[in-house]
């Protein structure tokens, strides 16, 4: 089933008339804008321009063949001698619109011809843009990718260091610990080196007493 073409709105077909009809004027009415051109400076896309340039170039062209004209009312009710004059004349005039009729299909097929090659163009050049914008798009893809493994890394990365940094807090409380426990056992080991030099000291003590004591104690028993 074929699908209805689009109708193109009226402010459409009417910045496309202008914009050719600029086109037109700037080469002196000498060269017919090219369809794309016509788009570039309108504004719409290929199809719009497109129809309504077919349009607008058949306006152009009719514009340019005379209209055949026919015989007043008082050349009619001339004498014969002048109606055949007149008449063969008329035929002239006929077969020249003829011939001018053929010259502008002819020059309507060729700018259909041009138009179709234009048309190919431009589709190439907007296929080419079209491969250079999904070549953005995918670079631009494959850096969102970049930027979300690195991401990750760097989450990755910071969750290694928040857990460097808990060992990091357990082993400075270990250290503490130990410190403390050195400290209290060196504190202990001095108490414990008093004590002992305490000890020591009436040890001593006691052993000079008792030495005395046997040195009094020995005369005694001797002289008995």
């Amino acid at each position: 089933m074929t699908t209805a073409p689009t109708a193109i709105p009226a402010d459409v077909r009417e910045r496309i008339a202008a914009a050719a009809s600029e086109l037109f004027a700037q080469s002196a009415r000498q060269a017919m804008p090219t369809v794309d051109a016509v788009r570039r400076a309108a504004r719409v896309d290929m199809n719009a321009a497109s129809t309504v340039m077919k349009e607008w170039r058949r306006a152009q062209i009719a514009q340019s063949i005379p209209v055949a004209v026919a015989v007043p009312e008082a050349v009619q009710q001339a004498s014969a001698a002048a109606v055949a004059a007149i008449w063969l004349q008329a035929q002239e005039l006929a077969s020249e619109a003829l011939r001018n009729a053929q010259a502008a299909w002819e020059t309507e097929r060729a700018e259909l011809d041009a138009l179709r090659q234009e048309m190919a163009e431009a589709f190439e050049r907007q296929a080419g843009e079209l491969v250079a914008a999904q070549e953005q798009v995918q670079a631009l893809e494959d850096v969102r990718q970049l930027l979300a493994q690195a991401g990750a890394r760097a989450d990755q990365a910071e969750a290694r260091l928040e857990q460097a940094e808990h060992r990091a807090a357990g082993m400075a409380d270990e250290l503490a610990r130990v410190k403390g426990e050195r400290d209290t056992a060196t504190e202990t080991a001095a108490k414990a080196r008093e004590s002992a030099a305490g000890v020591a000291g009436q040890l001593l003590a006691m052993q000079q007493q008792n030495a005395a004591l046997l040195a009094a104690i020995g005369p005694k028993a001797a002289g008995g």
